[in-house]
């Protein structure tokens, strides 16, 4: 029973890592088709938006199956999220401080950098605390749907700058 100690964490990594690779290629995929029918940034938006609603598809019907493998409640060593979150934000933010000129060279507006990284900062903190009080569920589904409602509310604030970006773009 060794080897399901951790069955339900790859099993949602794996869609994890699929809704990644699948989400990167619709992007890929739509800038080309929007470039080759000239009607930026329909598939841009359209693509990925289709590839989440599959995916959330998908896993809302495999959390709905009965999982009965309990073998995931054993009492390990806890890894602190929160930890690796602040190393991260505090690296960006030195790395934005410290490239401030060459960031401003390249066209980048180093405020706006920094106040992306303190929103994404604090709604990551959010999100991971109501996934640390989901992952002390026995149900690892409630866990899996957390988590993806995370990504969703993580990634609604990244993407509506972008289409505000590419409606002024169309309209000019």
């Amino acid at each position: 029973m060794q080897d399901n100690k951790y069955s339900p964490w790859f099993r949602y990594l794996g869609i994890t890592a699929q809704l990644l690779v699948l989400i990167g290629l619709a992007i890929y995929g739509g800038i080309k088709l929007d470039d080759r029918f000239d009607i930026a940034p329909l598939f841009t938006v359209a693509l990925p938006l289709l590839v989440l609603a599959v995916t959330f598809y998908k896993l809302i019907k495999e959390t709905g199956k009965k999982d009965n493998n309990n073998g995931h409640n054993k009492k390990k060593k806890k890894f602190n999220p929160v930890k690796l979150m602040i190393l991260v934000f505090v690296l960006l933010s030195a790395f934005f401080l410290i490239f401030r000129d060459t960031l401003t060279k390249a066209g980048a507006d180093v405020n706006v950098l920094i106040v992306a990284n303190i929103i994404l900062f604090l709604i990551g903190l959010f999100t991971v605390r109501n996934g640390l009080k989901a992952i002390s569920n026995p149900n690892p589904h409630v866990f899996v749907r957390v988590f993806y409602t995370g990504f969703i509310v993580r990634l609604l604030p990244v993407l509506l700058p972008h289409l505000f970006t590419f409606t002024g773009r169309a309209e000019t």
